[in-house]
């Protein structure tokens, strides 16, 4: 295929990002197999093209200046295949809910707590989502992925992935996501059904709705304690930047646009609550969201302090 033929120009993000926030790719590319993902991938590192990829657009920051790298939107990756009795199969574009509900349809369980999260299979396993003692992690058997230093399409078995809290290999390797393999134990389809309804309603009920544009977690967890505790300590609960932007009155480290808010009033709130966490209690968080595109400099100063280790 001829990559430059099929790059979209200009193209709309805000509309893909649950913060709907961002401005237009230069350039946009939508592959329909992992073929064509694989493709667009190899000619950026060829071409030594700097490149974004997208998923379902969870924890995710675009500047409201756009992105001038090329972008990878994945929203068409999303095949799920059942490979035997416990083995599933999931390109990187599967939405997370999708999962849980098709592996429940196979009395398979472990994957219950993905039903409540509004992210990409992708986007998952690079940050070992998790909740109320699930995570990616315990169900993933390998990882298919192109290996940017040799181009090269390799299979990474669970031992070579290193899972973290919010973290795997994939946060320091050159290695991008293309589709995993699971296995997951067999269950019974009434209590794996129990366990899914748990995740909807605590979400529900401790979560701001997803009509609300959020992002989700705005930091991550400090050890020892939990960044929405901290946020509610020292207000962040109250706090409105420019009456376009705050953080849930559910949730205190869930932040969501309420006004159109743009790129540098979502910066702003963070560095303004992550300084008074830094004052009152000597802990610097460390940003769960992820941000890209063409930042302003106030951007680019605020977001390398919230975010140097």
């Amino acid at each position: 295929m001829v990559i430059e033929n099929n790059l979209l120009e200009n193209y709309e993000l805000k509309s893909l990002t649950t913060l709907k926030i961002g401005g237009n790719a230069q350039f946009a590319f939508i592959p329909e197999n992992i073929e064509e993902m694989a493709d667009i991938i190899k000619y950026c590192n060829k071409e030594n093209k700097k490149f974004n990829i997208i998923g379902a657009g969870s924890n995710l920051l675009i500047s409201s200046k756009g992105v001038d790298d090329i972008t990878i939107i994945t929203k068409n990756l999303k095949e799920i295949k059942k490979l035997d009795e416990t083995r599933i199969s999931a390109q990187c574009g599967v939405k997370s809910a999708n999962f849980s509900r098709f592996v429940y349809d196979y009395e398979l369980a472990g994957g219950e707590f993905l039903i409540g999260i509004p992210g990409s299979i992708g986007g998952a396993i690079y940050m070992n989502a998790g909740a109320h003692g699930q995570n990616i992690k315990d169900i993933i058997e390998s990882v298919k992925i192109l290996d940017l230093n040799s181009n090269d399409i390799k299979e990474i078995p669970f031992s070579e992935l290193y899972f973290n809290y919010r973290s795997s290999i994939f946060s320091d390797k050159n290695y991008k996501i293309l589709e995993a393999t699971f296995n997951l134990p067999k269950g019974e389809k009434e209590k794996i059904k129990e366990r899914m309804d748990f995740h909807v309603n605590y979400r529900a009920e401790h979560h701001p709705p997803l009509t609300e544009y959020s992002a989700g977690s705005t930091f991550r967890n400090p050890e020892g304690d939990y960044a929405a505790n901290l946020l509610e300590k020292v207000g962040a609960k109250e706090y409105i930047e420019n009456d376009k932007v705050r953080f849930s009155v559910k949730h205190a480290n869930f932040l969501y646009n309420f006004n159109d808010a743009t790129s540098l009033d979502v910066v702003r709130l963070m560095y303004k609550m992550w300084d008074r966490v830094n004052k009152e209690f000597n802990i610097k968080l460390h940003p769960e969201i992820k941000f890209i595109g063409n930042k302003t400099d106030e951007e680019i100063e605020l977001w390398e302090i919230m975010t140097k280790l």
